[in-house]
């Protein structure tokens, strides 16, 4: 999990500002194997159960990133961006030339990502010309279940279940105040 939170103010007869905040979270994507979470049966590994079996990986995140910026000035211009994102590959997987008999087989890959993106911008002057909030969330995320290549091998099992889930949740919040006699707000 991953939190950030910017927060800018200040006020002067002629004002800029920028508030950032980014928060995010890489467990590795398009095959980064270093950093996915993986569960496996190896290659060429032979198993003889009387029982279940099961290959389960799990992927969870939470992200949130908070930006918050007031300004106050004659001639005030500001923006307050807000980026949760997430990148994740989850793999369970039996290897390539397996031999396996049980009474039950469960291979499960699961990832659930939650991003949420919170964005205040404010400014205030005789000229403003942008206060803008703006909240991006964002996953990029692998989740899978396999079987390799029996050559040759067998699994023999009552049962089989293949299963892979992957769940993301967005949110976002955006507030632009602008207080001004010429002004400009904006929030996305």
């Amino acid at each position: 999990s991953a939190e950030t939170v910017a927060f800018g103010a200040g006020g002067a007869l002629i004002g800029v500002y920028a508030t950032t905040a980014d928060s995010i979270k890489d467990n590795g994507v398009d095959g980064d194997n270093e950093k996915a979470v993986t569960a496996t049966i190896r290659t060429g590994v032979s198993l003889n159960l009387t029982g279940k079996l099961e290959v389960l990986a799990n992927t969870f995140s939470s992200q949130k990133a908070k930006a918050s910026g007031e300004f106050g000035a004659i001639l005030a211009v500001g923006a307050s961006p807000a980026d949760a994102s997430s990148s994740s590959d989850t793999y369970a997987r039996i290897g390539d030339g397996v031999s396996i008999i049980a009474a039950s087989l469960r291979v499960k890959a699961n990832g659930e990502d939650t991003n949420f993106a919170e964005s205040v911008s404010g400014t205030g002057g005789v000229v403003s010309i942008m206060a803008a909030a703006n909240a991006d969330t964002n996953t990029i995320s692998s989740t899978t279940a396999g079987l390799g290549n029996a050559s040759g091998k067998q699994i023999v099992v009552n049962t089989l279940w293949m299963e892979a889930y992957h769940t993301a949740t967005f949110n976002g919040k955006v507030s632009s105040i602008n207080a001004s006699v010429v002004g400009y707000s904006g929030a996305s």
